[in-house]
């Protein structure tokens, strides 16, 4: 499951560059808004869970690039701020990073 879902980041995903003091590390992974259809439907499965608020961002990408609240990244000339980050499992296997992302320097609720 792992090998697919890195096929499907290099095929379908942007470049993204993940800083971390001097160094830098740019890999592919998806990042899209979360849109009025995408809120409800996310909103029906993981409500129990907290908010997830519109004018935030839904990362998923590579297992083995860790992430953490409070980090930024570049992509597609804008610049974001991981506010909630997970890495998912499969049969013991990590498979891939889900994360929430907000544009860095706006104003976003963060009360989940």
């Amino acid at each position: 499951m792992k090998t697919l879902m890195e096929s499907i980041l290099q095929g379908y995903g942007s470049l993204v560059t993940v800083r971390e003091g001097e160094s830098a590390r740019t890999f592919r992974a998806l990042v899209q808004p979360v849109t009025e259809k995408g809120w409800q439907a996310t909103r029906k499965v993981i409500e129990t869970l907290g908010k997830v608020q519109k004018g935030q961002y839904v990362y998923i990408g590579p297992a083995d690039v860790e992430l953490r609240a409070g980090q930024r990244l570049e992509t597609q000339g804008e610049e974001f701020l991981v506010r909630r980050c997970e890495t998912r499992y499969l049969a013991d296997e990590a498979v891939y990073v889900w994360a929430l992302l907000v544009k860095a320097g706006g104003e976003a609720a963060w009360s989940s």
